[in-house]
């Protein structure tokens, strides 16, 4: 097995985008993306000529196999996502705008990749890298998720391996604020690189 640059790991849905302004009750027409803020990143380096590949899964359906598909045509390694026949891959509605932000809504309860643990992915069977860029969504999304990735990162970094970690707080995944501070820092502080945004950065450190 040839060893990686990066390795990441996270959900990654269909996005449906409004081709028109206005509300999405009204909207007849989208056009259909792949969304992952660990997709985009995996895409991003692959670009760059980095050895990339993202860990996940995914449903037994079109929408799993068009994130497969369009992430195996940028490059990324896509041998560690593993398919779910039973759950769905997740996927969202974005309104479009004039201004302001865009309206969300998604649909990603019980998904494929809320359902993954470590009994999906041993730890003695990970991929060898030189860094793991991980974010706050799959801690957010499932206990089980939660524990594998902070075993992966534990894991991973006993072997030398460097980590960045991108907050990504999603207050709306989490049962309260305080439960998404107490485990976003928790990742955080394990963390090389750390990348908040300036408000991410006001709520997990309580300073403005």
């Amino acid at each position: 097995m040839k060893e990686l640059s990066v390795l990441t790991m996270g959900e990654a849905m269909a996005m449906f985008i409004a081709d028109d302004t206005g509300s999405l009750d009204d909207c007849m027409r989208y056009k259909r993306y792949v969304a992952g803020a660990e997709t985009n990143v995996a895409i991003g380096l692959s670009r760059l000529g980095i050895k990339t590949a993202w860990m996940s899964k995914v449903g037994d359906d079109s929408f799993g196999r068009m994130i497969l598909k369009t992430l195996t045509s940028e490059g990324v390694d896509v041998s560690h996502v593993l398919t779910d026949p039973h759950h769905p891959t997740g996927f969202q509605l974005k309104s479009k705008v004039e201004k302001g932000d865009p309206v969300v809504e998604y649909y990603r309860r019980n998904s494929s990749a809320s359902k993954i643990s470590l009994e999906d992915f041993p730890l003695k069977q990970l991929p060898k890298t030189q860094h793991l860029h991980l974010t706050g969504i799959p801690p957010a999304i499932s206990a089980s998720f939660r524990e594998l990735s902070w075993q992966v990162l534990n894991d991973l970094k006993q072997k030398g391996v460097t980590v960045s970690f991108d907050p990504n707080l999603r207050p709306t995944l989490w049962p309260t604020e305080r439960e998404m501070i107490e485990v976003v820092n928790m990742f955080a502080k394990e963390a090389d690189w750390l990348l908040p945004g300036m408000k991410e950065g006001e709520i997990l450190t309580g300073y403005s």
